[in-house]
């Protein structure tokens, strides 16, 4: 009876195959011709193999567009940073066992706050690639590629916190926790970067409206020419006169008005002689409502402000201003030295979507034996400063992730001064290279990129470099460079800047620890049109990515291409060079 069972089973399997052999191979040749879309996909990316691997199951949907593949790898990368903040929790009894328990719990606590900015990035992706239209925008695309560098700047960040907590069995298991998180984001990274080409080449396209203008590489973006509903994305519905569709009137004048007294009549005042409504800023960002469908304005009087103050993720398009750069100044004194991680040492931190910032200071006193000390430090999406000094010595300003403008400010420091993997456009300003410990050398910059498709890099437009009262007479004894490569792919880009005699003619200096010994021959510095003593490129170091930039080449670094236009940077009444001349 057994054995009827089986010979009868077998005969029916191999009917039915037979019956279906047919449809069979329309199955074959449908998953075939999926997965030579996860081939064409995937074959760009950095990481290839895990690529095909992790997408590859989408492949067994037939109806499954190109589209649905980027949606299953943000999906994808939001399970594995999930999983990496879970591994957090586990670390706090190894945390309390290590040389610096008390930094190492600041680690796990950097961590956790590092992994909820990437998901927010993720899940807003995610909420945008349903839209296969995007694609046909640069503007678009730039602003996805900007949230999924951020998630691996972020997952990177993480680890090196325990890095500072001389942690290193820690550091070890956080980097083993993040390694398939950014992976399969570098993979959506450099998917979304090469999607059109990758589609063109197996003869497909995007079943999408003509709505939206394509812009090629080098062009500006012209931000009238997005459809309403497409400029979420960008942080904003836009009207007719380029501004913001919830900003009031009175938000329009606040923004526009240069006259500081009418400023003083709205919002909410701090002062710390009680004539203000708050004596902390603190205390006056508590009132934010958490949602603000206009600007959440914040005035603050002269005075010299020493607190810790937190723009966070709850705090959207807060508008703070003061008396003056020098007047109005928020101190602190916090530094590696003293047990402080880096990320930590800063009296003024952003994290929230829509800064904007003027007539303020921000200074860490901790000096050059502090070594690390920031005085700033901003993560958040489109945030714009003007007219704000940023004064310290080693690591003065944290660029750290997402969108920043700076406009006439000035940044002053020693080591790595300007420094992180933001999409960072810095114009029309001074930066000024300081006396720090004795021989000690000078850099501007430390750019952290990680992967080559990142959105992200430091550009020094239309600015000055040159040396501080305590450095200049002997700026031509203490070496100063423009900047050293922290990360694998640094980007750096200096253009229509006046460089003094202070800068060394090599121009650039590699980074001396083991891991990052070989990051000069993948990093990227351009130079263009600059002016000065300093800006001689004739003895410039023989890297393999150390250029002088033609016109059309630097253009991919304006305002117009490296920040899409920035639009944002218009609603908040702050000029801005979209291209270089």
């Amino acid at each position: 009876l057994v054995v009827g069972v089986v010979i009868g089973l077998v005969a029916v399997v191999h009917r039915d195959k037979g019956d279906s052999h047919k449809e069979g191979g329309k199955d074959d040749e449908n998953l075939s011709s999926s997965m030579k879309t996860v081939n064409a996909l995937c074959g760009p990316t950095t990481y290839k193999d895990s690529c095909i691997k992790n997408l590859g199951s989408v492949a067994q949907n037939q109806s499954a567009t190109p589209h649905d593949y980027v949606k299953a790898g943000v999906k994808l990368a939001l399970e594995e940073i999930a999983r990496a903040t879970n591994l957090t929790d586990t670390l706090v009894p190894k945390a309390n066992a290590t040389k610096k328990p008390e930094m190492a719990n600041m680690a796990i606590e950097s961590c956790k706050n590092l992994f909820d900015l990437a998901i927010d990035r993720l899940d807003g992706a995610l909420d945008q690639v349903h839209d296969p239209n995007i694609y046909k925008d640069k503007g678009l695309v730039w602003s996805l590629r900007l949230w999924l560098t951020d998630v691996v700047t972020f997952s990177t960040s993480c680890a090196d916190e325990f890095g500072e907590a001389e942690a290193p069995d820690l550091q070890k298991i956080m980097q083993d926790g993040v390694v398939n998180a950014t992976e399969v984001t570098i993979s959506m990274l450099d998917i979304v970067t090469t999607f059109n080409e990758a589609l063109a080449g197996l003869d497909l396209s995007i079943n999408a409206t003509n709505l939206v203008q394509q812009v090629k590489t080098g062009d500006s973006l012209d931000v009238n020419n997005i459809p309403t509903n497409k400029r979420h994305l960008l942080g904003m519905a836009i009207d007719g006169e380029g501004n913001p569709t919830w900003l009031s009137s009175l938000d329009r004048r606040l923004l526009s008005d240069g006259n500081k007294g009418s400023k003083k009549t709205s919002g909410k005042g701090v002062a710390q002689d009680g004539s203000g409504q708050f004596k902390t800023i603190v205390d006056a960002l508590k009132t934010h409502p958490g949602e603000v469908q206009g600007r959440f304005v914040i005035y603050v009087k002269a005075g010299i402000y020493k607190e810790d103050v937190l723009i966070g993720k709850q705090h959207n398009n807060v508008f703070m201003y003061g008396d003056g750069p020098t007047k109005t100044v928020v101190m602190g004194d916090k530094s590696f030295a003293k047990g402080v991680q880096t990320s930590k040492t800063a009296p003024f931190q952003v994290e929230g979507f829509g800064f904007l910032c003027k007539d303020m200071g921000f200074q860490n006193t901790a000096g050059p034996q502090g070594h690390q000390a920031v005085a700033l430090r901003v993560n958040g999406l489109q945030a714009v400063f003007q007219n704000c000094f940023f004064d310290g010595y080693q690591d003065t300003l944290y660029v750290q992730g997402g969108s920043q403008f700076f406009r006439d400010c000035q940044i002053s420091g020693t080591v790595d001064f300007i420094f992180g993997n933001g999409a960072s456009l810095i114009q029309n300003s001074k930066i000024i290279a300081r006396r720090g410990n004795p021989g000690q050398q000078n850099l501007v910059t430390a750019q952290g990129g990680i992967a080559a498709n990142e959105a992200t890099g430091i550009v020094i437009q239309g600015c000055e470099i040159l040396a501080g009262t305590d450095l200049f007479p002997e700026r031509l004894k203490v070496a100063t460079y423009l900047g050293r490569p922290w990360k694998p792919y640094a980007k750096t880009v200096f253009m229509e800047t006046v460089m003094g005699d202070l800068i060394q003619p090599a121009g650039y200096f590699s980074w001396q620890s083991p891991e990052g010994k070989n990051n000069h021959l993948t990093a990227f510095y351009g130079e263009y049109a600059n002016r000065g003593p300093g800006s001689n490129t004739a003895m410039r170091v023989k890297w393999p990515q150390v250029k002088v930039l033609d016109k059309t080449t630097a253009q991919r670094y304006s305002a117009a291409t490296f920040l899409a236009g920035a639009p944002w940077v218009k609603v908040a009444g702050v000029p801005i060079s979209l291209n270089v001349a």
